[in-house]
């Protein structure tokens, strides 16, 4: 069984008999799947407040794996203010993403 989604990961992580012998397997590596999602939630919240505080823009932020990737709604096309927004985000991580911001 390899789960697709959240509500299957969530089922896997919870279901309490198994006839499968990698079920200890699967429903850590479910565990593990949710803990990554719900920290990429936070993350992903505390980069759309910071960018709203320090830059006064709305934005879209998604993050998976090493790739982070934000959304900005703005008219205005700049590249200094990109530049500024990916090192900032950069700050709040311990290790290097790769993030891209992408302009609406």
């Amino acid at each position: 069984m390899i789960p697709k989604s959240f509500h299957e990961l969530k089922d896997l992580q919870f279901y309490e008999t198994a006839i499968c012998v990698n079920f200890p397997t699967e429903k850590n590596d479910a565990y593990n799947s949710l803990l990554e999602i719900s920290t990429n939630k936070g993350n992903e919240q505390n980069i759309e407040n910071l960018i709203s505080k320090e830059f006064q823009l709305d934005s879209f932020v998604k993050i998976n794996s090493n790739n982070v990737t934000i959304v900005i709604d703005s008219q205005n096309h700049d590249y200094q203010l990109a530049n500024n927004i990916i090192r900032r985000v950069n700050e709040t991580f311990k290790d290097n993403k790769y993030v891209t911001v992408k302009f609406n």
